[in-house]
């Protein structure tokens, strides 16, 4: 049986010359190393400009909500507190004093006012740069305000009023001289207390007259009327107006339903019956204060809590400093 001869190969076309099918991609041209490598310049430029703005949103939250502790020193203390209005309050810097107690800062908020009652008032105080509040952003307004926090709080108010504002019709008051105290100014008070030199200034003023100051202790509410009538009533009229007699003092307690005004030590009398003589400050008054449905007591010697204070210098914000 004889095979049949295999066909003859036909030769293979040269790998060379061998046809190209189309291009990947429709045609379209490869890219060069040039714009590859301009191509990876952006996105790693992108990717960086990224990082960086996620990480001072990052900053700028945790501020906020976690502000840092204040140094210890004095000079330290003003010189953060300078950044911290600045960055956190958007309160320009003031040409006054910027003082505060050691565990407090200013904040453009606290973050302890929702569900309170009168919380507006805190909140523009401390947009204004007035209030303090303590380290972990909260205002504690049920706590007693000290002597030098409330004299601190009413010397900014007054300050807040000595910028142009955004309201041109707003009058634009003197701001009080700054004064260097001595060390032999106050029975009490040193230069290494934080609140020296705003109750030396005070006192150069001619605004507050004792050497006694007692600035930790407690504002009792006796002491309030004295402390406010300082920056509210021009000091010739206050030198030389005469005190109240008893039953005048008890006529004017009555006429807010409070029947203490026996309790009211005499060299506060005057202060107490002054406010509340005044007809502007009487809302005023029945804002800070809880005024009894019946006859009852006010109370004198209770100490002023932070809200209370707050309410108060919200309320007759803008005649604070018009003493001369």
């Amino acid at each position: 049986m004889t095979s049949k001869p295999l066909p003859a190969r036909t030769p293979s076309t040269p790998l060379g010359n061998a046809p190209r099918g189309p291009r990947r991609g429709g045609g379209k041209k490869r890219r060069t190393k040039r714009q590859s490598r301009a191509a990876y310049v952006v996105a790693a430029f992108t990717v960086l400009l990224l990082a960086g703005a996620t990480a001072w949103f990052s900053a700028y939250m945790w501020e906020r909500w976690f502000p840092p502790a204040v140094p210890g020193s004095r000079a330290g203390e003003a010189a953060r507190l300078t950044v911290q209005m600045a960055y956190d309050s958007e309160t320009p810097a003031r040409k006054g004093l910027v003082v505060m107690a050691p565990d407090q800062i200013y904040r453009k908020t606290a973050l302890d006012l929702a569900g309170i009652a009168r919380r507006e008032s805190v909140e523009r105080l401390c947009a204004k740069g007035v209030l303090t509040v303590f380290g972990d952003g909260a205002f504690h307004g049920a706590e007693p305000v000290t002597r030098a926090e409330y004299v601190t709080w009413l010397y900014n108010a007054w300050l807040a009023q000595t910028e142009r504002g955004e309201d041109p019709f707003v009058p634009v008051k003197n701001a009080p001289t700054v004064v260097s105290g001595t060390p032999d100014m106050f029975d009490d008070v040193g230069p290494e207390h934080w609140a020296f030199e705003v109750l030396a200034t005070l006192k150069g003023n001619r605004l507050l007259s004792d050497r006694v100051c007692r600035p930790d202790a407690v504002v009792r509410r006796e002491e309030w009327a004295t402390l406010s009538r300082m920056v509210l009533q021009p000091v010739a009229a206050r030198e030389n107006e005469k005190g109240p007699q008893a039953q005048q003092l008890a006529g004017v307690m009555m006429g807010f339903s409070f029947n203490d005004a026996g309790a009211i030590a005499p060299r506060h009398g005057q202060d107490v019956y002054w406010l509340l003589c005044q007809a502007k400050y009487s809302t005023a008054v029945s804002q800070t204060f809880d005024i009894p449905i019946k006859a009852g007591p006010w109370k004198p010697n209770a100490a002023l809590t932070r809200m209370e204070a707050a309410v108060w210098i919200d309320e007759v914000f803008e005649d604070i400093g018009r003493v001369y």
